[in-house]
């Protein structure tokens, strides 16, 4: 006899979707994700059950050395970044450590915040928690599904980039003029990421340094 769960992920999945779920959220959030696909199968007709996944958008400011932190704080202000951070996570569920989460103070209106953090402990008003980054990728995809965002945003820090960078299908990259000393570091980006748009922008009366937008896509 077959076991439960592998008979209701059958009738709720082609073998090519659940591979494709796999291959794109890794095989924890993968597995969970076909739990999901088939628990909505058993209240609805399999024609109305309708899978999407989001993909996720990495956004980060990083230094010229790669540097994006140094004990957990702001090492620039550049009032223009925080505006083109503004436009690319509104509408969308955020995802990110506990440290960025404090170092930004609270949650962001238009967004949803999940929080990833292995403290049982925590909480904090108007987030979502995840122990694990495997619950809060699959979180993170029911949100925006609900949403109808277009993607599901990745703002740090350096482990959850780390983690989600290769499954990432855009990076949206603020260089950042300056070489600071920093104990957390943006990883390098591979070849397989393409420059689609570079955009230069002198230092304004409000900005600390010169920068540049710099989106990548993955090809």
């Amino acid at each position: 006899m077959s076991h439960p769960l592998r008979r209701s992920c059958r009738r709720a999945l082609s073998l090519k979707t659940g591979v494709a779920l796999v291959a794109r959220f890794g095989l924890s959030e993968g597995l969970k994700l076909i739990l999901v696909v088939a628990g909505e199968w058993k209240q609805k007709r399999k024609s109305e059950v309708v899978l999407q996944l989001k993909p996720l958008w990495i956004i980060v400011a990083v230094a010229q050395n790669r540097v994006i932190g140094n004990d957990n704080k702001l090492l620039w202000r550049i009032r223009s970044d925080l505006q083109r951070f503004k436009a690319l996570t509104l509408g969308k569920p955020m995802v990110m450590g506990r440290k960025t989460f404090q170092s930004i103070g609270k949650a962001l209106p238009g967004r949803e915040t999940i929080v990833v953090t292995r403290d049982k402990g925590f909480s904090a008003a108007g987030v979502h928690v995840a122990h694990d980054l495997a619950d809060a990728l699959v979180l993170a995809n029911t949100l925006a599904v609900k949403m109808n965002a277009e993607a599901i945003a990745i703002v740090g820090g350096g482990e959850i980039y780390a983690q989600t960078l290769d499954r990432a299908a855009r990076v949206y990259l603020t260089e950042v003029a300056l070489a600071p000393e920093g104990d957390t570091h943006f990883p390098a980006l591979t070849p397989e990421w393409y420059m689609e748009r570079r955009e230069d922008h002198p230092a304004s009366p409000h900005d600390e340094a010169a920068f540049a937008y710099i989106d990548y896509v993955r090809v």
